[in-house]
Parts: C-alpha cells; structure tokens; sequence
C-alpha cells in the first residue's frame, strides 16, 4: 500500500501474487498503466491458454490507478475490481479470453470508458456491490453472457452507455442472484 508502481507503452508484464501456480497482478496502492493506441501496455502469459495466469486485481486499497491503452490476454479474471477508494481512470482497455470473467465488479463505482471484452466466459460479470458505469464499451464474442449483473447489495446501480454487445452466448445483458 502507498506505492505506485509505473508501466510506459510497449511494456509487456508477468508477475506472481497470491496464487502461486499462475501469476497475478494485485493492485494495493497506485498502478500507472499508460499505454498508446499504437503501444499498449500488454499483461499476459507466456502462455496463449485463456486462464493461464489470474489477472490484474485492483484490490480495495488501489487508488489514483491509471488503466489507458492496456491490454489483458488469457487470464482468469482479466480485471478484477475492488476497489472502493476514488480516482481510479480506466478507458481504452482490451480484455481478450478471460478464462471466467473478462471484467469482474464487485465494489465501488468503478467507470470504465472504452471497454472492449471478447472472447471470455462472460464479459463483464458484477456482482456484490459494485455500481459501475460502462460507456463506449464493446462486448462480443463471449461464451455465457455479454454483462451478467447479480448484486447482492440493494440500492446498486449498473450504468451502460453507447455500448456495443453482439454475439454473446446465452444473451447479451442478464440479471440473476447468487
């Protein structure tokens, strides 16, 4: 907690965290990912297998996070967010064969602009008390569901604008409970 750790464009990534037998990225502080179109910052395997490696975690300490031309390839939960502090900027963000989950929301009001998932289980999956905001986003190409929302908190919301959700398995919004 209270470090910031910082990636330029064209950085490539591969760490291990709490599960030893695939790496992971846990955010308890500040991540700098800031890429450009041309050169994004890539986390990823060596490994093409979807879920060969868990993901990038903003767990609930990460703040002031900067997600901007990233890419997440073949992990388990390809951004799991948990955060519950403020000033986190995520827009331009690829997630691509999300074994489970491209995006998992579970807390805060995460806003996420130009969000593009596919090929995952589902898309974008939130659940618990999260209460995200999804603009320009594009959702195709998933197994289950495009979005999938089952709060297990009253009162949450799920914001959803200029999005583009085509080709997703069972249907492209859902709604149930856990």
């Amino acid at each position: 907690p209270g470090v910031t750790l910082s990636f330029t464009s064209a950085s490539d990534i591969m760490l291990a965290g709490t599960n030893t037998s695939r790496g992971e990225l846990v955010v308890q502080g500040t991540l700098v990912a800031d890429g450009t179109p041309a050169m994004p910052v890539t986390f990823a395997s060596t490994s093409t297998t979807a879920g060969s490696w868990y993901g990038l975690d903003l767990d609930t300490g990460a703040h002031a996070t900067v997600l901007d031309n990233v890419v997440i390839r073949s992990a388990t939960y390809g951004l799991n967010y948990r955060s519950t502090r403020s000033g986190n900027m995520m827009k331009k963000i690829a997630i691509e064969s999300g074994q489970s989950y491209g995006a998992y929301l579970r807390q805060g009001s995460p806003a996420i602009d130009a969000l593009t998932v596919t090929s995952s289980g589902y898309g974008v999956f939130i659940a618990e008390a999260s209460s995200p905001t999804l603009t320009n986003c594009v959702i195709r190409n998933n197994s289950s569901a495009g979005i999938y929302v089952t709060h297990n908190t009253p009162g949450r919301s799920v914001t959803v604008t200029n999005c583009t959700l085509n080709a997703n398995g069972s249907y492209n919004i859902g709604v149930g409970s856990i």
